[in-house]
């Protein structure tokens, strides 16, 4: 059940009731304001950013590895992933940033490709999180041995959306943000 077993769900239910966890992801969303899916056009975004969350999690990345949103990339992913930071300090100054190293893909899979994630879009998330002062959290390299866990080669099932919560809980521990 994707619904309930989703990652905010399950962070949620490990951070307790002192926290709130909204979930504006969107399936098959970009950075890439060119992509096929620019996640800054969608409703969600909007809702979020109305939001004004203190902690921001940005767990995107994965779809614009695909090759038709690169061919119309033309260097605009650090851009595009700034601009949606800035957003968000925009409407919170105060805002924590954590920003995630895609979950790995373990053939390509719906166009998404590993090559691209681990030799492009990580190292730019890495850049973008020393520029911009966010929290990194490594999404890839602890789940990289557990292909069973994503039983599409992409999308984690309920054991690797539980992984995906543990890994991001961790990091807020280490955040000491208050409640």
């Amino acid at each position: 059940d994707r619904q309930s077993e989703c990652y905010p769900n399950q962070l949620q239910k490990r951070l307790g009731s002192g926290y709130r966890v909204e979930n504006f992801g969107v399936s098959g969303a970009t950075v890439l304001s060119t992509g096929d899916v620019p996640y800054c056009v969608q409703e969600v975004y909007r809702a979020a950013l109305r939001y004004k969350p203190d902690l921001l999690i940005i767990k995107l990345g994965t779809n614009d590895s695909k090759a038709h949103n690169r061919e119309k990339s033309s260097g605009q992913f650090i851009r595009d992933y700034k601009n949606i930071i800035s957003s968000f300090r925009k409407v919170n100054p105060g805002i924590r940033i954590m920003v995630c190293l895609p979950v790995p893909v373990f053939d390509e899979a719906f166009g998404i490709r590993e090559s691209v994630l681990k030799n492009e879009i990580s190292p730019a998330i890495e850049q973008i999180a020393r520029e911009e002062k966010a929290d990194l959290t490594d999404l890839f390299t602890p789940l990289q041995t557990h292909s069973a866990w994503f039983p599409d080669k992409v999308h984690p099932d309920a054991s690797g959306a539980e992984k995906i919560a543990s890994l991001v809980f961790e990091a807020i521990k280490k955040l000491r943000i208050k409640k």
